[in-house]
């Protein structure tokens, strides 16, 4: 017999799956309605500004880690802290 802490996950695991499969139905439905049934300029349109969406953002990220976590000290501004000065003596 089955714990019900596996039935749980099982039934969770059962919903994703529904989800995911309607999900990828509608996906599937929307793009051959779109293929089919809207003008190559239309469809050129909307592709273009789906690119535009995607292109305008930056290629660099910034990173704030703090050095301090309360009283202590961060270990993930120690080990950053650490690897760049690993990275500078190698490369300057």
């Amino acid at each position: 017999m089955a714990t019900p802490s596996f039935e749980n996950k099982l039934a969770t695991a059962k919903t994703i799956l529904t989800t995911a499969a309607s999900v990828a139905g509608t996906v599937m439905l929307a793009r051959s309605v779109f293929q089919d049934f809207l003008p190559n300029d239309i469809q050129h349109h909307f592709f273009s500004r789906f690119c535009k969406i995607f292109n305008t953002r930056s290629s660099h990220v910034t990173i704030v880690i703090d050095e301090l976590d309360g009283l202590a000290k961060n270990q993930i501004y120690e080990a950053a802290n650490r690897y760049l000065g690993l990275q500078t003596r190698f490369f300057s």
